[in-house]
């Protein structure tokens, strides 16, 4: 996520966003890896960097919206909004 989009989040809900997103890194990760795929496989199938994805993988750039879409139909996965 960059620091431009960080700015529009209020204070108070910076933390859970942070935290969301690290959550989702992780889940990203893990499912790459239930499925057999290098970062560098997964990459050359989204058409991006290998740096790009392990940015991602680690929470340090959240990817964006149509990058997301990508990510969760290569990986299989549902996108649903975080409980509240």
């Amino acid at each position: 996520m960059s620091k431009r989009g960080l700015s529009s989040i209020p204070r108070s809900e910076l933390k859970a966003v942070k935290s969301e997103a690290r959550r989702l890194a992780a889940r990203f990760q893990a499912r790459r890896k239930e499925i057999g795929l290098t970062q560098g496989e997964l990459a050359e199938r989204l058409e991006i960097s290998v740096t790009t994805i392990r940015s991602v993988e680690t929470g340090h750039k959240f990817p964006s919206f149509p990058l997301l879409i990508r990510l969760a139909h290569v990986l299989k996965l549902e996108l649903l909004a975080p409980r509240r």
